[in-house]
């Protein structure tokens, strides 16, 4: 695994391509973790909002990542356009007929600190989705049983830097999922795809909270 990196014009400057070949240096530390959350409340002066259903919740997919620490003159360095890929797979019925769906959103942050810190990030699947397309009656989405891949990648040279699957509970190995996603994720299997439907936190109604917990996002036209 890689990592990508921009040189801060500072102090006599790293070598991007050096650094870039140093695989231990680039790769991020990743977990994930995914829960069923209520939509939030607000409380508005001019407006009476109504309290969730809790038969409408999103999955909130949380991941932490952590950098390695690169100093770049009296700081760290900052690293553009690391962009991450949230991956869903789960058993779906599609005009009647059994189908495994594939769900992904992406986000691309606009720069990141290499600081060795804990960092974290937030996407949300909405729950009209999975009582659409899952397997179980529409009360009872919350049972499916849904795998979760999230890529971080170096979008310079378009390697992976740090990958984590989530929601193998059963016998099957890290490595069976990562090749289940491989095979929906190419273009001539037959899935049922749900693009840019894992959503940016920002387009949420998570979207002001926490805020300043995240790392910044690149605005863009051309995703989710």
């Amino acid at each position: 695994m890689y990592k990508t990196c921009f040189v801060a014009a500072v102090a006599g400057a790293l070598c991007f391509g050096a650094w870039a070949q140093s695989s231990r240096r680039m790769e991020m530390k990743m977990s994930v973790k995914t829960e069923f959350l209520p939509t939030p409340v607000y409380v508005l002066s001019n407006y009476d909002n109504t309290v969730p259903s809790v038969n409408s919740q999103w999955l909130a997919i949380k991941v932490t990542y952590t950098p390695p620490a690169v100093k770049a003159g009296t700081g760290y360095l900052w690293v553009d356009d690391i962009r991450m890929d949230v991956e869903l797979m789960f058993s779906a019925r599609y005009q009647d007929k059994p189908i495994m769906a594939y769900a992904t959103g992406q986000v691309v942050f606009w720069s990141i600190p290499f600081d060795g810190k804990r960092h974290q990030a937030m996407m949300m699947l909405p729950p009209q989705v999975l009582q659409r397309y899952g397997d179980q009656s529409p009360s009872n989405y919350r049972k499916l049983k849904i795998y979760t891949r999230v890529k971080l990648t170096n979008t310079q040279n378009n390697s992976v830097i740090g990958m984590q699957i989530a929601g193998n509970s059963g016998s099957a190995r890290d490595s069976e999922i990562n090749a289940a996603f491989n095979q929906l994720a190419s273009p001539v299997a037959a899935v049922l795809r749900l693009p840019n439907m894992v959503l940016p936190v920002e387009k949420t109604p998570w979207r002001f909270i926490d805020i300043d917990s995240y790392d910044m996002t690149k605005p863009s036209t051309d995703r989710n």
